[in-house]
């Protein structure tokens, strides 16, 4: 795939193809043994800091090579995004990137053990999704990442409140949401907490 996106790229110039390249770089460093793409990380980042306009693309490009971006920069591109978004991020297509974007921080610096790089993005998901009966799986959420950071900062924390959200999610049908909170709140037990 890596190989297509990067011969269209050469065959026509268009960035996004070079974009699409270098994801798939990313992608696939988590499922094969490949060095840390660094180049590929890069590229990503030059062209989101050189970028004047913020859309929907960079928001998913940015959400896509979260994962391979060290966390000091995530902060710095984040301070970006959040500046540039802030006349769109009442429609609802960049509301709903914008809460993925900041979910997907948040679980990077819970799996990292950041508590205070947690509380930051916890409560810029608080501040800018609006948390309120119309918007419940957004709400929910934001319950669930309080949740996991308290346990995260607190290794005997009562997970009741947590295990109701999972309850929750499983009688709505959500495994697979369920299943991933319940993968980070194990990954916490296992990672960091004191034996």
């Amino acid at each position: 795939m890596e190989r297509g996106f990067s011969a269209q790229y050469e065959k026509t110039s268009y960035l996004g193809y070079l974009h699409y390249a270098c994801i798939a770089r990313l992608l696939a460093t988590t499922y094969v043994e490949l060095p840390y793409p660094k180049k590929q990380v890069e590229i990503i980042l030059d062209y989101l800091f050189q970028i004047q306009s913020w859309n929907y693309y960079e928001l998913v490009l940015f959400n896509n090579a979260l994962d391979f971006i060290p966390s000091e920069m995530v902060d710095t591109v984040y301070s970006k995004v959040r500046t540039k978004m802030q006349g769109v991020k009442e429609m609802r297509r960049y509301k709903n990137e914008l809460f993925t974007l900041i979910s997907n921080i948040l679980v990077v610096r819970i799996e990292a053990g950041d508590v205070k790089g947690c509380l930051v993005y916890w409560q810029e998901l608080r501040e800018n999704i609006a948390v309120d009966n119309t918007r419940m799986y957004e709400t929910t959420m934001v319950y669930f990442f309080r949740e996991a950071i308290s346990l995260l900062e607190n290794p005997t924390w009562n997970l009741a409140a947590a295990n109701s959200i999972l309850d929750a999610f499983g009688y709505l049908g959500m495994e697979h949401k369920k299943n991933q909170c319940l993968q980070l709140l194990e990954h916490i037990k296992q990672n960091h907490q004191k034996k």
